[in-house]
């Protein structure tokens, strides 16, 4: 026994349902990966703050749930057995309005002669060329999400203290070579802290014993550290290019 009329018709709106549902959510990627690639390339000029970047992330993410909620929304009346026979009869004037009105009247008999195996082949192209775009607009900003450096996406997808010098690195010669700065302190091992990270330090104050690591773009040739110290006890170790500013007790 072959299907009736309204379930060839309910299988046709659960296809165009499909297509319109890909659609939306492939924008909505395009939306976030769009914000995303935007962030990394400003990101790679003028070093955006850790707090901004956070942000960026939830940014984008609130972008791309915006754009799939807003086409959900206008797209709703795929839902409807009306909207779904008023697309079908658009794409084919033989049906002159029998379908509409047989799901007003839900009277199938109006579609009997109908060939209820065409509207299933309609709607199933239609569902396969609505993402079309939207997927190759995926695709493209995929590609050029691969070719950034890694640690200007990895700035933006996973910020964190210290990160400043995993991005692009400037070639602007006048640019001091302590620009972006890190330092990594790792605290003695008996105070069971983990280590961490500060980008762009002015002061540190290390637990005595702590290991100060300071990491940059620029060569190292010819930059030298100064400390300032609080107790007599403790000195630089030996061979550290360490000097003294003062001492206080």
């Amino acid at each position: 026994m072959s299907p009736s009329p309204f379930a060839r018709l309910r299988l046709a709106r659960l296809l165009l349902a499909a297509g319109t549902t890909v659609r939306a959510l492939a924008w909505g990627v395009v939306a976030a990966l769009t914000l995303l690639l935007t962030a990394a390339a400003v990101d790679g000029i003028v070093a955006l703050a850790l707090e901004t970047r956070h942000s960026l992330r939830f940014v984008s993410l609130g972008a791309g749930l915006a754009t799939f909620a807003a086409l959900m929304w206008r797209d709703r009346r795929v839902w409807t057995l009306r909207r779904v026979a008023l697309w079908l009869e658009e794409r084919d004037a033989s049906l002159a309005y029998t379908l509409v009105t047989a799901v007003e009247t839900g009277d199938d008999t109006f579609v009997r002669s109908a060939q209820e195996s065409a509207w299933t082949r309609s709607a199933r192209t239609g569902a396969l060329s609505a993402p079309i775009v939207p997927l190759a607009a995926t695709v493209v900003a995929l590609v050029v999400l691969l070719l950034l450096p890694a640690g200007a996406v990895a700035r933006i997808r996973s910020p964190r203290p210290g990160d400043s010098i995993r991005g692009i690195a400037s070639r602007d010669a006048a640019r001091s070579r302590l620009s972006p700065f890190v330092a990594r302190i790792e605290p003695p091992a008996y105070t069971h802290n983990q280590s961490s990270s500060i980008d762009d330090p002015i002061e540190i104050r290390p637990i005595a014993g702590s290991i100060v690591t300071f990491t940059g773009q620029g060569s190292a040739s010819g930059v030298v550290a100064r400390s300032t110290w609080f107790s007599k006890s403790w000195r630089p170790p030996k061979g550290s290019t360490i000097s003294p500013v003062r001492e206080e007790t």
